[in-house]
């Protein structure tokens, strides 16, 4: 060969092929490490390590070389502990090819026998190459001749195949060689066994201009691109370094398209193809490496690389070299090749590669997906455009305990190193660049602070999200003040504020599930979340704790923020909020352990609900003005108990509104403790004077309405009006009723009289006494808890538990307060309708079988009556109506009150008067009744559906109630199922069953009928598909004219669906048989 050539072969790393090594741009290393003195050789005059051929990894190599005054026999020698540790022998071997061999660590078997090694060589310049197989690199078996019979015909050969072998590798079952011809040129052969017949079938380069290997551009210096191929990136593609001391450059060739999983036809079409090589340069000089000197003894020959296991780490080069020797002797050197470092960083939209997150984003175009590998990224990184960023851990949650530990995993940002920048941030998204995802990182920013804004990630515009990252620094995400900003799921170790939303108005900011945690080396204001002039956002799922100089999260101006299910203990505030803050949720959160307050609020519309807290070193909720008056704050079901001042804080020279507190548990069942004002509670008077003197539990100011409080932490509030069936001041008194659906209480006495047999399905407390009579039955869960006695008779029966002289609260009965001045009287009379609007009235009166239809909004009524069969339609779809009476309220028998496009909740009648409530017999009643100086009396076979609070409650026979939304009016239905029938006794010819009227109909509809002679009478209606829905007589009935109503009711007194019905009459005779019968149809409507 020519002197001062030195070919180097080379084995890239994995990932640099993988991931487009062609594309990388690098720089190639090598570090001088000759010895300074020759390798002793066996016979140094004659030492030609020509065609070197070795193997190893880690620090194990094994080199073969030739000595032509021994007989071109081969030696090798092999040394365990580095390039240095060659012993001064060598082993000489059985193989005896001139020159031009490579040998395999690969085992085979041949002939029932396995060997560990496999040698190529040629004899001589002779087109016969021989194959060899060993067990101890000394003895070779030699198992083959074979030859490559097409060389000399193959197109771009220029030759035969003389010279050997200088690589082989084996993919998907087939054997391929660099093999070089005496042309200098190189070709690709393959075999299917590797030790027989090869088949040469592409150039790839030899002279400049032959092949895909011709010279890079503008290199001007002749060469001859032959030497060893190797395998680049375990069976993944290939390569070959060049270097030529004349012009102090390495080249590097990489085939990317060849690789493994190739079919065999597409490989070798891959590495023929020019467009599939690419060249790579890296320039050296003589100063800095000294095996490429023009200048130096050495003259470069032949080299090896030895592959490392780890492949990133450096690889060994073994050269032959003339070291200057005195006797002139050739000697084997060594070197380190670093391979240039993996792109890291991927654009996965266009399969493009960097080493840099800051040069992918500079090459990318808007909306592409960038991802960068685990490892540590030493650089500021400025976002400029709309792009999604994700690190190694991109979808991995860093907040659960143990989650994320393992910074070798990480895609790791830090600002370590980098020089002092104004403003100090790791991560920027200006101004003008919407829609960025960051995720997956670990973040490291400076941790102290040196200008305004030292952040990690500070961001001006829309549609930004930060999620799943691990960011440590002095401000951890600083926005200022966009649209639609995400923060979610990171894990963040701050000295300062972990999200800072400020000083520009921002809509719509989620901040999710956030572990927020102060630094080692806090400032004395140091938070966790810092929020102004944010409106429609939520702040959800976040932990803040620790931070004693501030708050978990504090801002001002906020508006219609809601602030749930967080964590923020140990702060010195929880929650703070002040400036002209408005329409604020602050829900289920936990603000135990605050240094002061664990919500300190100033602002408007704020509800307070559900939250922990408790033992904080002033109060739990500390209220106060700011810009704005303090008002319309309602704090419900809260735990605020263990306070050190108090639970409820007001300062009320500045606050003097009433702060709604009710149900909210205080510690003790006995309520909050307030000595201040002159009414005792309980019983409630929603009064700012009301005091509790007696109470246990935390603490309040004055202007607190803590009344009615929570009797236990789980929000059991004590119960109100229209949370119970019925209440009753005085005594609740039932006598012979069908059934109560609902829980009971009286501040006074509870009497089940005997049954029909009568059931209660619900719980009923009594401060006085409950007397339970014979046939009651009290179930589901059927407890009974009284202040004084409860009697129980044997039987009856009591399905949960009683409680006799055990501690019952008073509930109150809301007192009412309005005039009735209206002088107009609207009367409906019989059958008639009359719609009436909301209003002042001096009389509201339905007469029989007359209809008023009510509407949304509030009416005042002197005197309330609907008359027998009579109906009070209530309309609710355009919102609630409220009835006020004054004088009387009289539903003298079968009267209906009928809601349309609501529930039962949606009608308030409210009586201020004291006269009796009659609510008639056979009726279906509706509505949320208050009669707070009335005893209420519902009549025998009378439904209600919804709550009774009055004076006195009293149920005759067969009546029954039903609480809100627990089924329809449960109106009685007569005896035998069977309606009332008029009858007229006139002779009649034949029989007749009229057309219904009216028809359609709501709610009652008029039937009539003759019979010529007396019978048994069935009348029954059945729906459009033959179901039968009510029985209405079945009876003996007498000649003549006959009529009755249908309420539009089934056999369960439920009112039926809107649809097509069918009634049928049948008249049969004494002996049973049908002698008429007729059905007509009718239409029901609501």
């Amino acid at each position: 060969m020519k002197a001062r050539k030195f070919y180097i072969c080379f084995v890239m790393a994995l990932v640099l092929v993988a991931f487009g090594a062609a594309n990388a741009q690098f720089t190639v290393t090598v570090t001088d490490q000759t010895p300074t003195a020759p390798l002793s050789n066996p016979a140094p005059a004659s030492f030609e390590p020509r065609y070197l051929s070795g193997f190893g990894v880690d620090g194990t190599f094994t080199v073969f070389f030739e000595d032509r005054a021994l007989g071109n026999q081969i030696f090798y020698a092999a040394t365990t502990s580095g390039p240095t540790g060659f012993s001064a022998a060598a082993t000489g071997t059985t193989i005896v090819p001139e020159t031009h061999f490579v040998i395999k660590d690969w085992p085979i078997t041949i002939s029932s026998t396995a060997y560990a090694y496999r040698a190529w060589g040629s004899v001589g310049n002779n087109p016969q190459h021989k194959f060899y197989v060993s067990n101890d690199l000394t003895n070779w078996t030699l198992v083959s001749t074979f030859t490559i019979p097409n060389a000399a015909s193959f197109t771009d050969a220029h030759g035969f195949v003389y010279y050997g072998f200088h690589d082989v590798i084996e993919l998907n079952g087939t054997y391929y060689a660099f093999a070089e011809s005496n042309q200098s040129q190189t070709m690709l052969v393959r075999s299917a066994n590797g030790d027989d017949v090869w088949e040469a079938f592409a150039g790839i380069g030899g002279r400049p201009g032959w092949g895909p290997l011709e010279l890079p551009s503008g290199v001007s210096v002749g060469w001859t691109p032959t030497g060893s191929f190797v395998d680049l990136g375990y069976d993944r593609g290939y390569g070959k370094i060049h270097a030529d001391p004349r012009d102090t450059h390495y080249y590097l060739a990489i085939n990317t398209a060849a690789q493994a999983s190739l079919a065999p036809a597409a490989l070798e079409a891959a590495f023929i193809n020019p467009a599939n090589w690419t060249w790579h340069d890296g320039t050296t000089g003589p100063a800095s490496n000294p095996i490429l000197s023009a200048t130096a003894e050495h003259d470069l020959r032949e080299c090896w690389v030895v592959p490392n296991s780890n492949p990133n780490a450096n690889w060994v080069i073994i050269y032959d070299a003339d070291f200057g020797a005195a006797d002139g002797s050739k000697a084997l050197g060594y070197a380190t090749l670093t391979p240039p470092a993996p792109p890291r960083v991927h654009n996965l939209t266009q399969g493009t590669h960097y080493q840099t997150i800051m040069a992918a984003v500079n090459a990318a175009n808007p909306g592409d997906v960038i991802q960068a590998d685990a490892g540590i990224y030493n650089e500021r990184v400025t976002i400029n455009k709309s792009l999604d960023i994700r690190g190694a851990q991109y979808g991995v949650d860093p907040t659960p305990s143990g989650a994320r530990t393992n910074p070798a995993a990480e895609s790791i940002i830090d600002i370590a190193g980098l020089p002092l920048a104004n403003p100090n941030v790791l991560v920027e998204i200006p101004n003008g660049i919407t829609n960025v995802s960051l995720s997956g990182f670990t973040l490291i920013g400076s941790p102290t602070s040196h200008y305004a804004d030292e952040a990690v990630v500070r961001c001006w515009d829309d549609e930004i999200t930060i999620e799943d990252n691990i960011i440590d620094g002095y401000y951890a995400v600083l926005c200022k003040g966009a649209d639609n900003l995400n923060v979610q799921r990171n894990r963040m170790v701050v000295n300062k504020v972990g999200i800072t939303v400020q000083p520009s108005p921002a809509n719509n900011v989620t901040i999710l599930d956030n572990l927020i945690m102060r630094g080692s080396s806090p400032a004395a204001d140091a938070a966790g979340i810092y929020l102004t002039g944010c409106s429609n956002s939520n702040i959800t799922g976040n932990t803040a704790s620790g931070f004693v100089g501030s708050n978990g999260i504090g801002g001002s101006n906020l508006s219609h923020v809601t602030v749930s299910e967080n964590t923020f203990t140990g702060n010195k505030s929880g929650i703070s909020f002040w400036g002209t803050t408005t329409f604020i949720t602050i829900e289920s959160n936990d603000l135990s352990n605050s240094v002061s307050f664990g919500i300190n609020i100033k602002g408007q519309d704020i509800d307070i609900v559900e939250n922990t807290i408790t033992n904080c070193g002033d109060a739990g909720i500390n209220i106060d003005r700011h810009v704005i008056d303090t008002e319309r704050i309602l704090l419900t079901c809260n735990d605020m108990s263990g306070n050190t001042n108090f639970g409820v804080k007001v300062n009320t020279t500045n606050v003097p509104a009433i702060i709604n507190a009710e149900s909210n548990w205080w510690g003790d069942a006995s309520g909050p403790h307030d000595p201040v004002g002159i009414t005792e509670a309980p019983p409630c008077v929603d009064a700012s004077s009301a005091l509790n003197s007696d109470g246990a539990g935390d603490a309040v100011t004055e202007n607190v309405d803590y009344c009615p409080w929570a009797v236990s932490p789980v929000c059991v509030p004590l119960p109100q009006c229209g949370d119970l069936a019925m209440l009753a001041n005085v005594k609740i008194y039932m006598d012979h009723f069908s059934f109560v659906e609902g829980d009971l209480h009286s501040n006074g006495d509870i009497v089940y009289d005997n049954g029909r047999p009568s059931t209660h399905t619900g719980s009923a407390t009594a401060l006085g006494n409950i007397t339970v009579n014979r046939d009651n039955t009290i179930a589901d869960p059927g407890d009974l808890t009284a202040g004084g006695d409860i009697e129980v008779d044997e039987d009856a029966t009591v399905e949960g538990t009683v409680t006799s002289g055990g501690t019952v609260f008073a509930v109150e009965v809301p007192g009412l307060s309005y005039s009735c001045p209206g002088t107009v009287s609207v009367i409906a009379g019989k059958d008639k309708k009359k719609n009436v609007a909301p209003g002042d009235y001096n009389v509201l009166r339905a007469d029989k079988n007359a209809q008023l239809n009510l509407s949304a909004g509030v009416y005042s009524v002197k005197t309330l009556q609907l008359d027998d069969r009579s109906r009070l339609r209530v309309n609710v779809a355009g919102g609630a109506v409220t009835i006020n009476v004054c004088g009387v309220i009289n539903f003298i028998k079968n009267a209906d009150i009928i809601i349309v496009g609501g529930d039962s909740r949606s009608l308030a009648i409210n009586y201020s008067g004291t006269k009796k409530v009659v609510l008639g017999n056979d009726g279906g009643y509706q509505g949320a009744l208050l009669a707070p100086n009335a005893m209420v009396d519902l009549g025998s076979n009378a439904g209600f559906l919804g709550s009774i609070c009055a004076k006195s409650v009293t149920l005759n026979k067969d009546a029954r109630v039903r609480f809100h939304g627990l089924g329809s009016v449960p109106k009685a239905v007569p005896d035998d199922d069977e309606q009332p029938v008029t009858s007229n006794e006139q002779p009649v010819i034949n029989y007749q069953l009229e057309q219904n009227y009216p028809n359609p109909f709501n709610p009652s509809t008029r039937i009539k009928f003759a019979l010529p002679e007396a019978g048994r009478v069935q009348l029954r209606i059945y729906n459009d598909v033959g179901q039968l829905v009510r029985t209405l007589v079945h009876q003996e009935l007498a000649q003549g004219w006959h009529e009755l109503y249908w309420e539009g009711r089934n056999d369960r007194g439920q009112t039926v669906a809107t649809g097509i019905y069918f009634y049928r009459i049948t008249m049969q005779d004494q002996s049973g048989a049908t002698i008429f019968s007729e059905t007509r149809r009718m239409s029901f409507v609501k």
